[in-house]
């Protein structure tokens, strides 16, 4: 073969340059796609677990005469990861405490939990990261150290005493004599803890929801705990809940504020919020 030959069938470089630049532009107009994709089967992953929680809890009313669990019993300390452990003989793989979005247990400086039957090793979770919770084991033998990023309405309990600034007439109380469908009422969903308990005085987090991180102890505590949830865990605008009745929904964090979270929240409070309580919170679609 004679080099003239040779040469016709080599790539030239500016041949090179643009295969190059096409790979290129066809990746960029791939990836976003399938970024989207994968934000999306984390999404349903996340509310199959959360299927899985509400499917565990009415099996535990079912064999509790309907009643809801309590926090607190017989003078006993206030437990609020209590769930956990109740909940323990209905499920069987620890993978549905946790969304795929927030598959990693990673403690963040300067941010602790001291909570009733907690260790000091516990603490909060973030966008991007679970909780841990870690039992007192001279108060709770037998109990295991959990990881997880999803927490309960603390509202839906049998309480009879008022609880760390949780009046007792707010909570559901059974089942059964709620009133309700449940179709409104949360019971599980995305969290930086075990739990929350919201209040009418809750208001949206103007700032440090954009990454997760609890900015100060004041933003685990029973005051702004409906902040607890309001998390852009999904890469948009909503956080994933489950609802008395069992079904599943990404919820927006204005639409928050118009769920029954207690006996007596006002659910008009909803028509108070705006999105522009959330300048952190990216444009996207529902």
């Amino acid at each position: 073969m004679s080099n003239r030959e040779k040469r016709t069938h080599a790539f030239t470089l500016i041949e090179l340059l643009v295969v190059i630049a096409i790979i290129a532009l066809l990746l960029a107009i791939v990836m976003p796609g399938l970024r989207k994709v994968k934000d999306q089967a984390r999404a349903v992953v996340c509310q199959s677990n959360l299927r899985q929680w509400h499917l565990c809890w009415k099996t535990y009313l079912q064999e509790n005469d309907d009643k809801f669990a309590v926090i607190r019993e017989d003078g006993a300390p206030s437990r609020w990861h209590e769930w956990i452990y109740r909940l323990k003989p209905y499920y069987q793989d620890d993978g549905v405490f946790t969304c795929p979005a927030a598959a990693k247990a990673e403690r963040v400086p300067g941010v602790s939990v001291s909570s009733a039957g907690m260790s000091s090793g516990s603490y909060m979770g973030t966008l991007d990261t679970c909780w841990r919770a870690v039992p007192v084991l001279d108060e709770t033998p037998g109990e295991e150290i959990h990881d997880g990023s999803y927490g309960m309405n603390y509202w839906v309990s049998n309480q009879t005493v008022n609880l760390g600034g949780l009046n007792k007439r707010n909570f559901w109380g059974s089942d059964v004599s709620t009133g309700s469908s449940g179709e409104n009422i949360p019971l599980f969903a995305d969290s930086i803890w075990t739990g929350f308990g919201p209040q009418m005085s809750d208001n949206p987090r103007m700032a440090g929801s954009e990454t997760g991180i609890p900015n100060s102890t004041s933003d685990w505590t029973h005051s702004q705990a409906i902040n607890r949830m309001l998390l852009k865990r999904h890469n948009s605008r909503y956080t994933q809940v489950v609802f008395l009745d069992g079904h599943a929904e990404k919820v927006t964090m204005v639409d928050a504020f118009g769920l029954k979270w207690h006996r007596n929240w006002n659910i008009g409070r909803v028509d108070e919020i705006t999105w522009d309580d959330y300048p952190w919170a990216q444009e996207s679609s529902r």
